[in-house]
């Protein structure tokens, strides 16, 4: 599962607490993300990195461990590349308006493109993190135990 957005929409956070709340009820997942793989690879999550991040992408998933995958990639073609290489790639849209955006990020995006077609899309604006986080987690629960997963 890949978590695209805005810079400040909330990919982090978001699969943070869709890990976490996983985990609690005792089945794994593992985050992939700038914090996570920065410390782990050389490149960090962009550049020569996203080849390690699909690497481990497939690895884990071909185990049986959902991945959330939170690594900025705005434009839409490197996103597509991206998915033609993951095995079961579901892309997310994690969506606040550029302005929340922002505030949040501290810095304006102006070079994300939005996907045409997310098999998901997350409000991050005008929820609380409970609540996004409560849908991401519905739709992974559906696709993991073959339900397909519906907004």
């Amino acid at each position: 599962m890949w978590l695209t957005g805005r810079r400040g929409a909330g990919k982090r956070t978001l699969g943070a607490l869709a890990a976490a709340e996983l985990a609690a009820a005792g089945r794994p997942c593992a985050v992939l993300g700038p914090d996570e793989l920065t410390a782990h690879l050389a490149h960090g999550p962009t550049d020569g990195g996203l080849t390690s991040v699909v690497w481990l992408a497939n690895l884990l998933t071909g185990n049986g461990v959902p991945v959330i995958v939170t690594a900025d990639v705005p434009r839409r073609a490197d996103r597509a590349a991206v998915a033609a290489r993951i095995d079961g790639f579901v892309e997310v849209l994690v969506d606040a308006p550029p302005e929340v955006c922002t505030a949040r990020a501290g810095v304006e995006d102006r070079a994300y493109e939005e996907p045409i077609a997310a098999d998901l899309r997350v409000p991050t604006g005008d929820r609380d993190e409970r609540a996004s986080t409560a849908l991401l987690v519905s739709y992974l629960d559906a696709l993991t135990t073959g339900g397909g997963g519906e907004e």
